[in-house]
Order: C-alpha cells, then sequence, then structure tokens
C-alpha cells in the first residue's frame, strides 16, 4: 500500500489532526482503561479553574489530567504495537507493556502530589 502523498502546509496539519481524533476515538472504543480516566479525571478540569489561583496553578492542575490521557495513549500504543507484532509470551514484549503501564502509573503520581499539595496549601493552613 503507498503511502499518501503529504498535502503539507495547513493541510497537512488539519490531516494530523483527522488522525489525532482517529487515534482518540479508536482508544475509546478499544480500551476501558483510557474511557474509565476520561469518565474519572475530566471533572477535575473544571475543578481546576476554581482551585487554581493563578493561571499558572490552573494550567498545572489541567496539565497533570491530561498527562494521564497522553500517557494512557502512549501505553495503549505500545501495546497495540506489541499485539501486532504476535501473541506468543516474549520477555521484551512483557517488559515493554509493563512499561507502558508504568508511564501510567507515574502520570497519576504527578496528579496526585499536584492535587494534594494545592488542596493542602489551599486548606491546611486556614486549621493550622
Amino acid at each position: 500500500m503507498a503511502k499518501p502523498k503529504s498535502k503539507g502546509g495547513f493541510g497537512h496539519i488539519m490531516d494530523a489532526f483527522g488522525y489525532s481524533l482517529q487515534g482518540v476515538t479508536a482508544m475509546w472504543k478499544r480500551e476501558e482503561s483510557f474511557r474509565l480516566e476520561i469518565i474519572i479525571y475530566s471533572p477535575f478540569i473544571l475543578v481546576a479553574l476554581f482551585l487554581g489561583e493563578t493561571y499558572v496553578e490552573k494550567a498545572l492542575l489541567i496539565g497533570s489530567v491530561f498527562f494521564i490521557f497522553f500517557a494512557e495513549l502512549t501505553n495503549s500504543a505500545i501495546e497495540a504495537i506489541v499485539d501486532r507484532i504476535g501473541d506468543d509470551i516474549h520477555p521484551l514484549s512483557r517488559i515493554a507493556k509493563d512499561s507502558g503501564s508504568a508511564v501510567v502509573m507515574s502520570a497519576m503520581v504527578i496528579f496526585w502530589l499536584l492535587w494534594v499539595a494545592t488542596f493542602a496549601d489551599r486548606f491546611l493552613p486556614r486549621f493550622f
């Protein structure tokens, strides 16, 4: 199958945007963990708009949510590639999949560190 000729310029950007939407749609349909993370973490975006006191704080809180989505998309891409290669058990396949999972876990740790620190900054000084 021949690779389609790139349109270049703005057409290239629009094509890339379309491919990105296709990727997100595929992950929504295929990956339960992606759907759960979207459902669980999306409301935090609205909370961040009220909790963050500065634009930078709001951006960090919202960015931590999108970092989880980014990590899950990356993990799912790694899993799809490994599964495409074959379904035989191989140590390198396990390392790839476990590493992708660790990326998601790391993103969640960053998320919770930022959110707990922000909540503590807002509410603990009032009590102590």
